[in-house]
């Protein structure tokens, strides 16, 4: 089962014009670098199974994507300074109207949400979704959340459309990377059955 998580950054500069020494006060960069790493790293090593896209909705130019793939990155370290130069540096590598490797396995391109989500399995994960226990999975997956925001209507509506279901981890808030490590932690466990 291939997994894939799709986090809208709402406030991430979109141009790379954010300082890596305040990720918090660049539009929280620092929590997408955070979701990018625990998507994708684990203990020596990194989830060969797995595509993490960063959808940023911040200034100057909202709609920019950032794709990274597990299973050909280079690069990707755990801490959250190296991790978001990478985000800063795909988009410092951005050129409309194409999909660019700004370096390996890590791709930038300008998409909507819809285009995102077209031919998805899409799963939303919203607290007062269906317990991530109670769902059957098959096939990819890809898990949709907010970054320290949740979506807005608009967003959500756009998900909502495509989404299968709402998928809950825990009742009570969490911060975005507890949620994608407890998604990876039951399908993890779902496999070794």
């Amino acid at each position: 089962m291939k997994r894939k998580f799709l986090v809208v950054c709402h406030d991430v500069r979109t141009d790379g014009a954010f300082s890596l020494n305040d990720l918090p006060g660049s539009g929280r960069a620092d929590v997408c670098a955070r979701c990018v790493v625990a998507s994708l790293l684990i203990s020596y090593g990194i989830r060969k199974d797995t595509e993490v896209i960063l959808h940023l909705s911040g200034e100057p130019t909202p709609g920019i994507s950032i794709r990274i793939n597990g299973s050909s990155v280079k690069y990707l370290n755990p801490d959250e300074r190296s991790t978001a130069a990478l985000i800063r540096n795909a988009l410092l590598k951005y050129r409309e109207g194409k999909e660019v490797q700004s370096s390996p396995g890590v791709f930038v391109w300008r998409a909507g949400l819809e285009d995102i989500l077209r031919n998805e399995n899409v799963y939303y994960l919203k607290e007062n979704g269906t317990p991530l226990n109670q769902l059957n999975f098959s096939g990819d997956a890809m898990f949709v959340l907010g970054d320290h925001k949740d979506l807005t209507p608009e967003e959500e509506q756009v998900v909502r459309k495509y989404a299968r279901a709402a998928v809950s981890v825990s009742p009570i808030s969490l911060y975005s990377e507890q949620c994608i490590t407890i998604v990876h932690n039951y399908l993890d466990m779902l496999e070794v059955k």
